[in-house]
């Protein structure tokens, strides 16, 4: 079982998660360490933005600092996908780099979201695995960014058709959604294995 060493006050924890030679290897391992929000301008971490998921989604099992520790099914697979893009320094995630068990310690915590999302020099947002309907909306968007005359107005169309899957997205229900983007220096969108920048959409 995972023990936490206490925070001091102004200060987070930031996640290293092993790199594996296999992307699909199903085991993620990490360590945990300290980290003073006052030295954000002089070594840079990494934000997530993510949904925690329904608890009867089931959990899967991870390795931190060399013991079990119980992460739900869509924070599993978010680890993958920052794992297989190189993501794996200095990553900061509420439900590993808080201890959710000690009260005082996450009120604290939440306490500093802003400055947390404000100060990272970069915000991945995890919206969950691929499937068709994000490809189509990808492809569009592609089709878009050539021009209005280059890619016809019937692509707009398709493309608003295809948006709609994203409002659909459990990720976009969330409350906290707004604060942790406007708050972003630069944003980046992952979902399963595609990336591209915000501003792209």
């Amino acid at each position: 079982m995972h023990r936490y060493t206490p925070l001091a006050p102004d200060s987070i924890r930031v996640l290293a998660i092993t790199p594996a030679l296999d992307s699909g290897h199903p085991l993620i391992e990490c360590s945990l360490r300290h980290y003073p929000l006052q030295h954000a301008s002089q070594e840079q971490y990494t934000a997530i933005s993510y949904t925690w998921g329904k608890p009867r989604s089931g959990e899967k099992v991870i390795r931190l600092d060399g013991a079990d520790f119980r992460v739900r099914r869509n924070l599993y697979w978010c680890l993958r996908g920052l794992r297989s893009h190189g993501f794996v320094h200095n990553i900061w995630l509420d439900a590993i780099c808080i201890d959710q068990n000690n009260t005082p310690e996450r009120n604290a915590q939440v306490a500093l979201m802003g400055a947390i999302y404000r100060q990272a020099s970069l915000v991945i947002t995890w919206i969950g695995g691929r499937d068709l309907v994000f490809d189509n909306f990808c492809k569009r968007l592609e089709e878009c960014h050539l021009s209005l005359e280059e890619a016809g107005i019937q692509n707009f169309k398709k493309l608003r058709k295809s948006a709609a899957w994203c409002s659909q997205r459990p990720y976009f229900a969330r409350m906290w959604v707004i604060q942790e983007n406007v708050l972003a220096a630069e944003r980046l969108l992952l979902c399963g294995d595609y990336q591209c920048s915000w501003e792209k959409i």
